[in-house]
């Protein structure tokens, strides 16, 4: 727990799941008394999943960084001609 208003700031905890509810993408964990819990990732030292990738289960080979790269590159190749 990263958050330094949280009550449990500075505990670790190991993540059970990772997904988006409540608008927000969660961390579903278990607490010391073995009771699920949930907490927004931002509070966490854990790295935001791109929903963009995450939402096809690795079927999607690019990101949004990566296709507007190419959106990029495409209009660069375009003024050449």
């Amino acid at each position: 727990m990263t958050h330094p208003f949280h009550p449990l700031f500075g505990q670790e905890f190991e993540s059970v799941n990772e997904r988006k509810a409540w608008g927000e993408h969660r961390v579903y964990y278990h607490d010391t008394e073995g009771q699920l819990r949930a907490l927004p990732i931002g509070w966490t030292n854990l790295p935001a999943k791109d929903c963009l990738m995450a939402m096809p289960a690795g079927r999607c080979v690019f990101g949004v960084e990566e296709l507007l790269e190419l959106v990029r590159l495409v209009k660069r190749l375009r003024e050449r001609v």
